[in-house]
């Protein structure tokens, strides 16, 4: 397990190199504001802040 800091929160993160950001925002970190719509992170509705910057969930 990794362990980082998200909302100010320590939260464990799965070492699965195929598990999407999006499922674990999701899914396990119960984090619901994060959509998937386009699957390809063309619309912009997975995007989250990692360290201040925009990345796509997706």
């Amino acid at each position: 397990m990794t362990t980082t800091t998200i909302n100010g929160r320590v939260e464990s993160l799965p070492d699965d190199p195929d598990a999407l950001l999006i499922d674990i925002v999701r899914d396990q970190l119960k984090l619901t504001g994060t959509k998937l719509v386009c699957g390809a992170g063309v619309c912009g509705a997975c995007t989250v802040l990692v360290d201040a910057r925009r990345s796509q969930a997706a």
